[in-house]
């Protein structure tokens, strides 16, 4: 568990006075014992934040209001901008109740300031006696409360049960290419002789993990694999008389419509980001297919064999009637078989481990995260 030192609270995204401001807010969010019914705004900093990086509203109007600061020491000068925020959060928040001050370090007493001068605490007690009693004669009673160091570990260890906030506050580590190519190495040395590159054998897990890890472009991946088949599925959808012409209208007609919803469906899950749904459809519409495909199929196939007999369906035959009788007595069979072997074909593409797993990985990688109360 990483030392709760706030000289090392991260600098990212902006800086480590942001980073202190941003912890600050969450600590008197969960610390501060605000009325029932009380609405929680934190503030954003563009252009200064009128004396609070946050507040809660009682439902009586009360304001109770938190200021970071993020500086070691307390003199003259830090108590002068404490003083300025606070002008600023009564004069923004008339309200105003209480006022949260929450600093990165423990206050020195009296023997750590010197034996004729005053401590940091005393200093801070002066100031705070002073300014509540100025609020009070204007009318405002305004209770301060200061967050030192130690008040600030209590309340991140009470609100941190598990760790989490205190790494991510304080823990710079990262994994760096180095000690990646350093647990590679170690990984081939203890394999040995087991290890060899050359028996790595390409399948299917490779794009399922890539895909699942994100280093893979699945877009990329979508387009090598439908283009062809949408440049086929239009060369055969112009021979649907061919193929089609010994089945009854009704199921041509429906035929006709479901390739029409398929290319559409296919194009879809080509190109749109999140293809779930397209894929969802167009599988169904090739089932739909199926059993009208295999029909228009096997008439073709019986019809060739009744006019040619079953010896003739052979390249030799097909070609011979192309080159000396300029016919292709074959085409509608042909053109049957393909489209049916390549409705088939997409049912295997849409239900593929890869197309599955490049559906569901941000929904099986997510991470959901509650509010701190």
């Amino acid at each position: 568990m990483p030392t709760i030192d706030f000289t090392n609270i991260r600098s990212a995204p902006k800086s480590k006075n942001d980073s202190f401001e941003a912890l600050s807010v969450q600590l008197f969010r969960f610390s501060c014992d605000s009325p029932d019914g009380s609405s929680f705004y934190s503030l954003r900093g563009d252009g200064g934040d009128g004396g609070v990086e946050a507040y809660f509203r009682a439902p009586n109007g009360d304001v109770l209001g938190v200021q970071a600061k993020y500086f070691f020491q307390l003199g003259a000068k830090e108590l002068g901008q404490i003083t300025k925020s606070v002008a600023a959060a009564r004069l923004n928040h008339p309200a105003l109740s209480e006022y949260w001050i929450y600093i990165p370090f423990d206050l020195t007493g009296r023997v750590a300031g010197g034996a004729r001068g005053q401590g940091e605490v005393e200093r801070f007690e002066s100031w705070k006696k002073e300014l509540e009693q100025l609020a009070y004669a204007e009318g405002q009673r305004v209770k301060i409360t200061l967050c030192s160091a130690t008040v600030m570990r209590e309340q991140l260890q009470r609100l941190d049960t598990h760790g989490g906030i205190r790494r991510y506050w304080f823990d710079d580590s990262v994994l760096t290419p180095v000690q990646v190519q350093q647990c590679l190495d170690h990984a081939r040395e203890f394999a040995g002789p087991r290890y060899m590159g050359q028996l790595d054998v390409v399948t299917d897990a490779h794009d399922i993990l890539d895909f699942f890890g994100g280093t893979a472009d699945f877009s990329n991946w979508r387009r090598q694999i439908f283009s062809p088949i949408l440049s086929e599925l239009r060369s055969l959808r112009r021979r649907t008389n061919d193929v089609f012409d010994l089945i009854n209208k009704d199921k041509k007609a429906e035929a006709e419509r479901l390739l029409e919803h398929l290319s559409s469906q296919l194009a879809e899950v080509w190109q749109v980001e999140k293809p779930e749904q397209s894929v969802i459809q167009a599988l169904k519409t090739v089932i739909q297919l199926q059993p009208i495909l295999l029909t228009a199929k096997e008439g073709q196939e019986a019809a060739f064999a009744q006019q040619h007999g079953l010896e003739s369906d052979t390249p030799s035959f097909r070609q011979f009637n192309a080159e000396y009788m300029c016919a292709f007595p074959a085409g509608a069979m042909d053109a049957a078989r393909e489209l049916f072997q390549l409705n088939q074909s997409m049912e295997k593409i849409l239900t593929c481990p890869q197309m599955s797993v490049s559906e569901g990985n941000s929904s099986d990688l997510r991470v959901s995260e509650k509010p701190t109360q």
